[in-house]
C-alpha cells in the first residue's frame, strides 16, 4: 500500500525576523478537508483562498482572558478547517532562466516553459487556529414586519446566534518551529 505525502521544509516557514516583508492584502491559501465532501475512496483536500488582514503586531483575544500572537486572515471559508496549514504565496515578477545562444533562435520570440515552483514563492504562514465568531441578533419576520428579539413572546430576551465571520486566526510558523524545537518535543522526535 503506497502512501504519498510531502512535508514543508524549515526554510519554507515564515520567520519572525522577516515578518516586515509581508503586509495586509498578501495572498494566502489553506488546505483542508471540506466536511461534506472529502473523498470516499481517496483523500481529496480542498483549497480555500484569502488575504492577510492583520499582522501579528498585537496579541488577539482567543478566549476569556487568553491572548495570542496571530496573523488574522480573511478567507472564503467556513468552520471545519481548524488545524489546516495556511500558506502565503507570491508570483515572482522575474524568473531567471539561463538560455544558451543558438543559431536556431536568431530571430523571433522564444516561449520557455517555467515550472510552477519557479513562478510562485510559497511559504508556510502558519496553522489555522480557528474561525472567529460573529454574533447576530435573532430577528423574526412576520409578513413584511420585522419583530426584534425580546419583543416577541417566543424569542428569549437577547437571543443571539453565532455565525462564521470568515476571519481566521493563524498561529505563526515561527511559533510552530519554537514548539518542535523544545527540548521535550525534540527528544521524542529523535
Amino acid at each position: 500500500n503506497d502512501m504519498n505525502f510531502s512535508a514543508v521544509s524549515f526554510d519554507r516557514l515564515i520567520k519572525k525576523e522577516s515578518v516586515s516583508e509581508y503586509s495586509v492584502g498578501d495572498d494566502c491559501f489553506m488546505l483542508g478537508r471540506f466536511m461534506t465532501h472529502d473523498g470516499r475512496q481517496r483523500n481529496l483536500p480542498t483549497a480555500r483562498f484569502g488575504n492577510i488582514s492583520m499582522l501579528p503586531t498585537e496579541p488577539v483575544e482567543v478566549g476569556k482572558d487568553e491572548f495570542a500572537d496571530l496573523f488574522m486572515v480573511e478567507t472564503r471559508s467556513q468552520a471545519g478547517y481548524s488545524g489546516s496549514p495556511v500558506f502565503l504565496y507570491r508570483e515572482k515578477t522575474a524568473v531567471s532562466i539561463p538560455v544558451r545562444p543558438s543559431i536556431n533562435y536568431t530571430t523571433g520570440v522564444r516561449n520557455i516553459e517555467v515550472s510552477a515552483s519557479e513562478r510562485v514563492d510559497i511559504k508556510l504562514l502558519g496553522v489555522n487556529l480557528g474561525q472567529f465568531p460573529r454574533l447576530a441578533t435573532i430577528v423574526q419576520v412576520n409578513g413584511s414586519e420585522e419583530v426584534i428579539q425580546g419583543q416577541h413572546p417566543e424569542l428569549p430576551k437577547d437571543a443571539r446566534v453565532e455565525l462564521g465571520s470568515s476571519m481566521i486566526g493563524v498561529v505563526p510558523a515561527w511559533k510552530l518551529l519554537d514548539l518542535v524545537n523544545r527540548e521535550d518535543v525534540r527528544s521524542v522526535r529523535q
